[in-house]
């Protein structure tokens, strides 16, 4: 099984996205990166403004491919542990509910997405048109879990009711950024996003879930 949500491919609209959400950076502060294509284009649009504006910033990127990305850019990258607070961070989204509850994971890195959403002091979601739904009920939520003892991790997962699914990269496993594998979990609208979480956050061998629930954000849209 490959990623189970879709690209939206209208990169205009990931375009004003992405610009939005240039025009709100500060000068002189440490923005956080998440992960996808939306933040892609966020990078390169940004990395303008600085040249235009001489902006003073420096970046902790949530990913490798993100990393990279901003490595080619000239921009100044630093490790989450080297501050203590991230000014501004700027991140993408699978689905986004009407209370403004989050899936991610739809790109492998939702551990670090996690982290640096937690350590930043303003939270910005760049979500385009295709990623608003009513409720997160019945979605499939992405884990990140352990290799080591993984087929147990799964059949207790199965045992809860839950249908599991290991992401694949071409014939192999996927890897996240952190070694492990991502397993896609279909729910059932019967059971709250609040349950789920519950239920599958504490679970020995899962490391992070993609349910992003009851935390502040600035949600961005055209």
């Amino acid at each position: 099984m490959v990623s189970p949500y879709e690209k939206n491919i209208n990169n205009e609209e990931k375009n004003a996205l992405a610009n939005l959400a240039v025009s709100l950076v500060k000068n002189k502060t440490i923005i956080g990166l998440g992960s996808g294509s939306t933040i892609g284009f966020f990078l390169e649009h940004l990395a303008v403004r600085m040249k235009e504006e001489k902006l003073q910033l420096k970046f902790i990127a949530s990913s490798n491919k993100i990393a990279e990305q901003a490595d080619k850019l000239n921009l100044q990258l630093i490790g989450i542990e080297d501050v203590p607070f991230i000014d501004q961070a700027f991140d993408g989204a699978d689905r986004v509910d009407l209370n403004n509850n989050l899936i991610k994971g739809g790109g492998g890195s939702l551990f670090r997405e996690r982290q640096v959403l937690l350590k930043a002091e303003q939270r910005y979601i760049l979500a385009d048109s295709s990623k608003f739904t009513k409720s997160l009920l019945g979605q499939i939520i992405p884990l990140e879990i352990v290799p080591f003892n993984a087929s147990f991790t799964i059949k207790r997962i199965e045992s809860l009711g839950y249908n599991i699914a290991l992401r694949k990269d071409g014939d192999n496993n996927f890897i996240t950024d952190n070694g492990n594998w991502i397993a896609d979990v279909s729910t059932q609208k019967s059971v709250s996003p609040a349950d789920i979480y519950e239920q599958l956050k504490l679970m020995s061998g899962v490391v992070e879930i993609g349910l992003f629930l009851n935390v502040d954000y600035y949600i961005l849209q055209t």
